[in-house]
C-alpha cells in the first residue's frame, strides 16, 4: 500500500471519529450546545435553535457522506468546517469568543487551540478531497 493511501485512510478515520464524537456530544447535550450559541450574543430567539439544529444536521450529513461518498463528503465537510472556522474567527474578532462550546474534551478550549484544530481538520479534508479526486 502506498504512503498516500495510508495517510488517506488514517485521516479519513480520524476525521470521521472526530466529527462523530463532536456530533454525539452536541446531540446528547443539545441544551448546552444551544446555550453556548446564545452566549455569543450573535443569534437571538428562534435563530439560536435554527443554528444549533442546522449545525447538527450539517455535521451528520458530513459524516454520512464521508462514509458513503467520500469525495462529496470531503467537499461538504470542507465547506462546513470553513464556515465554522470563519464563524469562530468572527467571534474572536468581535470579542464574542469566550471558550469552545463544541462539547466533550474540546469544551473550554481557548481560541488559539480551537482555531489550530480547525485548520488541521480543513487541511486533512483538503487532502482527502484531492486523494479522492485523483484516485477514484
Amino acid at each position: 500500500m502506498k504512503a498516500k493511501q495510508y495517510i488517506y485512510k488514517i485521516l479519513l478515520f480520524a476525521i470521521l471519529a472526530f466529527l462523530s464524537y463532536t456530533f454525539l456530544n452536541k446531540a446528547m447535550g443539545v441544551e448546552s450546545f444551544t446555550l453556548n450559541i446564545a452566549k455569543t450574543g450573535l443569534f437571538h430567539g428562534l435563530w439560536v435553535d435554527m443554528v444549533a439544529y442546522y449545525s447538527l444536521l450539517a455535521e451528520f450529513a458530513s459524516i454520512a457522506l464521508l462514509l458513503y461518498k467520500p469525495r462529496i463528503g470531503s467537499a461538504v465537510s470542507l465547506l462546513v468546517m470553513l464556515s465554522f472556522t470563519l464563524y469562530i474567527l468572527f467571534l474572536k474578532m468581535t470579542g464574542r469568543y469566550v471558550v469552545c462550546g463544541c462539547g466533550g474534551i474540546l469544551n473550554g478550549l481557548p481560541f488559539q487551540w480551537h482555531f489550530l484544530i480547525n485548520i488541521i481538520i480543513v487541511m486533512s479534508l483538503l487532502f482527502i478531497y484531492r486523494y479522492e479526486k485523483e484516485n477514484k
